[in-house]
């Protein structure tokens, strides 16, 4: 990200705790900065791609952090795929935070050099079109998605599908093997097929499903924990024996078969426990919609959280305050469902 940012011309500062790194980028052109803070006080625009909400809150909060020490009127892109709430911490720790934006990104370091990474972004506009062109050195597409959150809801239900979606890879190779298909050859072949998939074609660049679940396995943990422990709960099952618990996510998405093609059910409100009161079981917003149809829905369902939402609220507390009516009204605004 660095070296494009460069290439494009933009003076970079940029504070690594590694020497290595710090020699390698310095030697490419950019200037090194002593800490966090002494790079968010030289800096209009910080932009940080952190593993985890931990290390958010380490560099971030606090009188040595960069939110405190920040520049008047700067902006705050966040490329770390977590949580909400954790962005809250960061703004909220300073009367003076600069504009803070979630921006998860979606690729490989291939897409990364060049410049194809996904970047969704999360944000007031004004500040989201005075970074985009910035963000493009080495992003396209960058999607703006709305409010704040609205990118890290969507990029961890996109990761949740994936890791579903991996785990089905999973268990189709080891199918494959007890049927004598050798992991490469059935790899090889999911990507001239029906079946084929980005997981599927991940695991083939990098080597096989071993070395897949070594390199994804950290990220895809880390995030479907940021899924469980945020602020929405999001379960899918794939089968009518409701084996993924989706009756009692924030959001449930049941699998099912009509006549040959893929329809999912969409359930909201459910909720595992409920202190003294046990699970709730999620209300079924209506028809059911194709695979085609379902990345909107679920945008437009994490658009009316956010939009409804009370500062610090879940989701759970958001749907229970104003029922399902704004999800479905949002949801079928512009579509008469064929399907029951």
């Amino acid at each position: 990200m660095v070296e494009r940012l460069l290439r494009a011309g933009h003076d970079v500062v940029v504070y690594a705790r590694r020497e290595e790194i710090r020699r390698r980028l310095e030697a490419k052109g950019s200037a090194m900065a002593d800490s966090v803070a002494d790079l968010a006080r030289g800096s209009d625009v910080l932009i940080s791609c952190l593993f985890s909400d931990a290390q958010l809150r380490e560099t971030g909060i606090g009188s040595d952090g960069f939110i405190a020490n920040a520049k008047p009127g700067a902006v705050f892109v966040s490329h770390t795929t977590g949580t909400l709430s954790t962005l809250e911490a960061l703004r909220d720790s300073s009367p003076s935070a600069p504009v803070i934006l979630d921006a998860p990104v979606s690729g490989t370091v291939e897409n990364i050099d060049a410049g194809t990474l996904t970047v969704l972004i999360g944000g007031p506009s004004d500040a989201v079109a005075a970074v985009t062109p910035i963000l493009a050195a080495y992003a396209d597409p960058v999607v703006a998605t709305g409010a704040l959150g609205s990118a890290l809801a969507l990029k961890l239900i996109n990761n949740l599908l994936f890791a579903a979606n991996a785990q089905l890879l999973g268990a189709a190779t080891q199918l494959g093997a007890q049927l004598g298909v050798e992991p490469d050859v059935l790899l090889a072949t999911l990507q001239v097929c029906s079946a084929r998939s980005h997981a599927a074609e991940q695991a083939q660049r990098v080597g096989g499903m071993d070395r897949f679940a070594e390199l994804a396995g950290p990220f895809l943990r880390k995030d479907i924990a940021a899924m469980t422990d945020g602020d929405v709960s999001l379960n899918i099952s794939g089968c009518i024996n409701a084996c993924g618990h989706h009756h009692v996510g924030n959001i449930g998405i049941l699998g099912v078969d009509k006549d040959g093609s893929e329809w999912y059910q969409v359930t909201l409100g459910g909720e595992q426990s409920s202190g003294a009161t046990g699970a709730h079981l999620g209300r079924v917003i209506g028809p059911s919609f194709s695979a085609e149809e379902m990345p909107d829905v679920m945008s437009k369902v994490i658009d009316t959280f956010v939009e409804h939402r009370h500062e610090g609220e879940r989701f759970i507390e958001t749907y229970n305050r104003i029922g399902i009516t704004p999800f479905k009204e949002r949801v079928y605004a512009s579509r008469q469902p064929a399907h029951a």
